[in-house]
């Protein structure tokens, strides 16, 4: 069963908890249960297993922007967030890269985008190591992120001309993210 529960990467607990539920209350067929064949043969148990870990994760997440908000004095713009799962420092853990924007900074209208590094620790367990400000007015415009390949995070932005207004990048750009001594480390491609 551990050999098992280490393959699918579960919550832990939670999985072993259902196991042993299972196995209590189910009669067994010809003297035999194969939970782990009940489990992955079920659909609905393992979307509940990692929608259990996702929500663990983003309770996280909003924990951390919820006082970004409050520290600048801002809203997020929940439609904005972006959340991408992939391994950053080379541990073979799928780390949680969030994408988030911060709209009416300080009262103002001002928004910043920013992007934030969560480190995987165990299969539950995210930890905050670092944000960076990649897009906002006058800053670039953040168009989309592309597959992180290599711990390399590369987005699609607009830049501003010099004589362009706050509301309008027109200059097709590309910037590359990566994650060193637990920095984000920015280089335009």
């Amino acid at each position: 069963m551990l050999k098992f529960l280490k393959k699918i990467k579960p919550l832990g607990l939670f999985v072993m908890s259902f196991c042993w539920l299972f196995v209590i209350t189910c009669k067994p067929l010809n003297n035999e249960i194969h939970v782990e064949d009940y489990i992955l043969n079920n659909p609905s148990i393992i979307n509940t297993i990692q929608n259990t870990q996702t929500q663990s994760g983003n309770s996280k997440i909003n924990q951390f922007i919820v006082k970004q908000e409050k520290k600048y004095r801002a809203t997020e713009n929940k439609q904005a967030r972006e959340v991408i799962w992939a391994d950053m420092n080379g541990d073979g853990k799928k780390d949680c890269i969030v994408l988030y924007s911060l709209d009416s900074v300080g009262r103002s209208n001002l928004h910043l985008d920013y992007l934030a590094i969560f480190l995987k620790y165990s299969n539950t367990s995210l930890k905050y190591i670092t944000r960076k400000v990649i897009g906002g007015n006058h800053i670039r415009a953040v168009l989309k992120v592309q597959p992180v390949i290599d711990g390399k995070i590369i987005i699609n932005t607009l830049e501003y001309l010099p004589s362009e207004a706050s509301c309008c990048p027109s200059k097709k750009g590309r910037i590359q993210i990566t994650l060193y001594k637990n920095r984000l480390l920015e280089t335009k491609k």
